[in-house]
């Protein structure tokens, strides 16, 4: 029997340039009349893959030029509406002011002119078709371009000293974008639109010369419709203005049009943009799936169509289906409700995310005008005030982490690989949910969540009441609300000039009906850092606790005992890889470093565990971010605060939360052992969960200490150069050991890619760890060479070591870069180009061997690596297996065999998991173990082998046997009955008590059933 610990790793369909399968959901503006994205989908059922297929999706992102500045003629008295465009004073958080009187958003709204209606900028030169664009920069998208600009010590610290001025039109906070494509003549005379992801901000888009609108928001998606402005059969020009001079946020938010820019194609009789919203009821092993579809008609005539609505089970099996015939009028649209029943659901969980697919599909007699598909997931999300969240009738402990939306070497520009990425690291640690602070995510990361199994905190930006800001709100939710990983909305964080107001009271109270109303099936929160009891609080469905310190929520939980309650935010310790002391410029790895409102991981760990009422809670953060240095300021440009650098690089404390917050075995020693000075005392900590921790110095205990949940291990030891060893017990049986090593000097430089092979998309990327190791090949944690970069056959994308005070760039030029290690590590982000073929990253350093690695670029998505094989601890009646998290793999199979080399028979086949306890074993006996991964495209070859052997375990007679059922003396070969409860598997031996006649032996050999 098999105990398996589930934890999806990966559902990736193939990139394509025009889609065929809506690999990523699209996104869109509320506001603008837009159209869900989906692409031809050959239906399973009797419809044909046709030449011209009613719904196409094009991807924009390659083939850009970039323009830092506005031209010379925006001067011009005639054009100075295009940069005229006021707001409120802030627009971060909201202030009194902003919700009334003439500064208010309400009053502004009044003076800003309609783009369209004044044909805003459509005489600007850059705007013309023929605007000669060649000294303009080449770029791809996504694109940040703030990642590139200087560090400027008088700029903003919390964006991170960029050299950008808030408020100000200067030359950096400007970008222009001209993109130029064409389009098949068959989309004449079909609906088509453009789709925005993500730009910050403020941005006015024109096609072929006509302005199409402005979208304000740096976080939401937006879409414009084109169909009277595109060009079929010819050159379309398509130009974008992003103003950047102000900030929505505290912290850094870049500036560009940073996600993906798609253009869709369909038939005027379709399924409208984000125009379906799955819900279900889930009754014992059926769910109800109730289906809300809006079809548009954007012909000059009714049309009559029918509207099919089909459900894929996880394993692409068609389960359900059912038909409606609608009509629908000229330049109208219709919402249609249909039901169908789910046998035998599959229920997405955090083990097991089971995605079902439903398509839509809109047709006129044997025409097929439109096939639209949405993934979603059959869950039960309920809250408890006296048992915090459950997911399908299971108590869940949130085990979160705050995230922004940067990284390093990209800024906020991500390739879909990079989130992918990051969502791994988390997961890998234990982290469940992911709160997306403090904005709409990129569609590609909840996609990535869904496949996964992370649980989302999905937040709103801005709070408000005008029309604006509810106009995202509505966007925001509407775009998000089919990802079954969303299990809330946030609607604001840290509102404090309104939050514990009656003023506050009614600002959140419209912004929360207005969320019921889009989504039923989820509850709101907002993120309070005080005042509970109050304003905010007395409205909303489930109080967000932004840091305990800064209240008492048990007070609030007694006098509130029906209100359930999660902790959004908290934590914030601070600290960085290799630092055995604070310094200048970094906190120390050890777990105290934090702020007079923040809590240490254990105390709040230890806090929540505490109070089962409260749901769980999000750390501040995950990863490092660009901005908030705090409590430092320049140098440093980047905050602390994660287990995991910019980089995505383990702290220590990354182990701490993996020790606690998974079934993976973890034995975690810290400091490094290079730094301290001979006779210095320093702390050892140990993060683990096994039972009890020896520690050696150099072969010499320095004592065993039991382990209890939550906690950490410390010894306090003389330095002496060597090696610590921490040697990891479980009922009193030695399972596992970790060593730390004071290194030599660097000698040399190891370049390890995440990825062997990537997609040849131009878009997919490799993380390469950068080491730097001595001589004996061990990692040198006090390294901080420069190191230089050179590529052929791709591209360098980006670089960063993780250093919150390193000013040097994140880019290479001419696919050359520099970068110093940080505590011996870098990364290098290296991306693809479109022909199959190697990709060779070469990386040099004075004093240093060079070296280099090769990296495959494939036409087809590859296969995952195989895994490094899992590491086993042998139990009683058990062989404990675990492996880490496999980049791209969707699933693993865990192969055994009676025999080194095999051959080998899978004992667990397509688990989503990363942990396994094999119980089907005999003690005494030696298993071989290997490990495969897989993923669409295919199998990994398998792993190298893991050795088990079980130690003998003797049997324990759990009751004595039983009277005998003779009555009479027993002779030798007289058949004896007794009973006797054993736990055990092997050959049981009785003892009698006394001789029994003509028995040549005393002991009798018996089989244990």
């Amino acid at each position: 029997m098999f105990a398996c610990s589930l934890l999806n790793v990966r559902n990736r369909v193939s990139h394509e340039k025009i889609e065929v399968l809506n690999r990523r959901r699209a996104a869109g503006s509320s506001n603008i009349r837009a159209f869900q994205i989906l692409t031809a989908l050959a239906v399973f059922l009797a419809i044909n893959v046709l030449a011209d297929a009613p719904r196409e999706r094009l991807l924009l992102d390659s083939g850009w030029r970039f323009q830092l500045g506005d031209p010379a003629d925006l001067t011009n008295v005639s054009e100075t509406n295009v940069a005229y465009y006021p707001e409120i004073n802030d627009l971060a958080k909201i202030q009194t002011s902003a919700l009334s009187g003439p500064g208010s958003e309400t009053n502004l709204a009044t003076l800003r002119p309609d783009p369209v209606a004044t044909h805003m900028g459509e005489n600007v030169s850059t705007v013309q078709t023929n605007f000669n664009d060649s000294t303009w920069q080449p770029i791809n998208l996504p694109h940040d371009w703030v990642v590139a600009l200087p560090f400027d010590s008088t700029a903003d610290t919390g964006h991170g000293y960029k050299s950008m001025i808030t408020g100000a039109k200067s030359p950096t906070t400007i970008g222009w974008y001209r993109h130029t494509f064409t389009l098949p003549s068959t989309y004449a005379n079909k609906t088509m639109w453009l789709e925005f992801d993500g730009a910050y901000r403020n941005c006015l888009v024109w096609l072929n010369g006509h302005i199409l609108g402005r979208h304000v928001s740096g976080y939401t998606s937006f879409s414009f419709d084109v169909s009277q402005y595109a060009n079929p059969g010819g050159t379309n020009t398509l130009v974008v203005r992003v103003d950047a001079s102000r900030f929505e946020g505290w912290f850094y938010e870049g500036a560009g049009i940073y996600r993906h820019v798609w253009l869709v194609k369909t038939d005027p009789v379709h399924i409208a943009h984000w125009g379906t919203y799955v819900t279900n009821l889930v009754n014992g092993a059926n769910a109800t799936v109730t289906i809300q579809s809006q079809v548009n008609n954007d012909g000059s005539s009714s049309a009559t169509c029918n509207l099919a609505s089909t459900i894929l089970d996880p394993n692409g099996n068609l389960i359900a289906n059912t038909t409606q015939s609608v009509t629908i009028g000229a330049n109208t649209n219709q919402i249609v409700t249909q039901t169908v029943t789910v046998t035998n659901a599959q229920l997405w969980s955090l083990n097991s995310p089971a995605l079902y697919k439903l398509v839509s599909t809109v047709s006129q007699g044997t025409t097929t005008n439109d096939i639209y598909q949405t993934h979603f997931g059959i869950r039960t999300i309920t809250w408890d005030p006296k048992n915090g969240m459950s997911l399908n009738g299971q108590r869940v402990q949130l085990q979160g982490m705050c995230n922004h939306q940067d990284h390093a070497g990209v800024g906020i520009a991500l390739p879909d690989r990079v989130h992918d990425f990051r969502v791994e690291r988390l997961k890998e640690m234990g982290c469940n949910t992911w709160r997306t602070s403090h904005g709409s995510p990129d569609p590609e990361l909840l996609d990535e969540c869904d496949r996964v199994g992370m649980l989302v905190l999905d937040e709103n930006r801005r709070v408000g009441v005008d029309p604006e800001t509810l106009g995202e709100v509505q966007s925001h939710i509407v775009r998000d609300r089919n990802h079954p990983c969303v299990f809330a909305w946030s609607l604001g964080n840290e509102e404090t000039a309104i939050q514990g107001t009656a003023t506050g009271a009614a600002v959140m109270t419209v912004m929360q009906n207005l969320a019921h109303q889009l989504d039923r099936s989820r509850l709101c929160t907002v993120a309070q850092d005080g005042s509970w009891g109050s304003g905010f609080s007395t409205v909303i469905d489930v109080q967000g606790i932004n840091y305990t310190e800064h209240g008492n929520i048990d007070t609030f939980h007694t006098s509130f005992p029906s209100q359930p309650l999660m902790g959004t935010e908290e934590g914030g310790g601070q600290g960085e890889r290799g630092m055995i002391t604070n310094t200048s410029t970094c906190k120390s790895v050890y777990d105290l470093g934090y702020s007079g409102y923040a809590k240490t991981a254990q105390q709040w760990l230890q806090y929540y565990a505490a109070r089962p009422w409260a749901a769980g809670a999000c750390n501040w953060t995950g990863f490092d971010y660009r901005g908030e240095p705090a409590p430092f300021i320049w140098p440093n440009i980047n905050s602390q605060f994660g287990p995991v650098d910019t980089c995505g690089f383990a702290k220590d404390i990354y182990y701490y939360y993996q020790a606690n917050w998974t079934q993976k075995p973890v034995l975690h020693v810290l400091p490094q052992w290079n730094s301290p000075l001979p006779g210095q005392t320093v702390a050892v900590w140990v993060f683990s969960d096994c039972n009890a921790v020896q520690l050696f110095l150099n072969g010499v205990s320095q004592g065993q200490k039991s382990n209890f949940p939550m906690t950490d291990l410390v010894w306090n030891l003389l330095y002496a150069a060597g090696t610590l060893q921490a040697v990891g017990y479980i009922n009193g049986q030695a399972v596992m050991t970790n060593t730390v090593t004071t290194t030599g000097a660097p000698a040399a430089i190891t370049l390890q890619p995440d990825r062997q092979t990537i997609t040849a998309d131009g878009r997919d990327v490799s993380m390469v760890t950068v080491s730097v190791i001595d001589s004996q090949g061990r990692v040198v944690p006090t390294a901080t060479n420069t190191l230089n970069f050179t590529v052929t056959g791709g591209i360098i994308l980006g670089l960063g070591n993780g250093d919150p005070a390193d000013h040097e760039s994140d880019k290479a030029t001419n696919n050359v870069g520099l970068r110093s290690v940080f505590s011996g590590l870098a990364q290098v982000i290296v991306q693809s180009t479109n022909q199959a073929g190697t990709i060779t990253l070469t990386a040099t350093a004075a004093g240093l061997a060079s070296t280099n690695v090769v990296i495959n670029e494939s036409v087809n998505p590859p296969v995952p690596d195989a895994p490094a094989g899992p590491v086993v601890i042998t139990g009683s009646g058990q062989v404990w297996l675990s492996w880490d998290v496999v980049p791209e793999a969707v699933t693993y199979n865990l192969k055994r065999s009676l025999v080194s080399g095999g051959p080998y028979t899978t004992i667990v086949s397509n688990t989503a998991g990363l942990v396994c306890f094999d119980t089907n074993v005999a003690s005494g006996t030696t298993y071989y173990y290997v490990l495969s991964a897989v993923n669409a495209n295919g199998e990994s070859t398998n792993s190298a082998e893991a050795t088990a052997t079980l130690p003998f375990v003797p049997p324990i007679f759990a009751t004595q046997p039983s009277s005998f059922t003779n009555a009479h003396p027993v002779y030798a070969g007289v058949p004896v009955t007794f009973s006797a409860q054993v736990n055990g598997s092997q050959p049981i031996y009785y003892q009698w008590y006394q001789i029994i006649n003509g028995a040549t032996n005393a002991i009798v050999d018996a089989t244990n059933s």
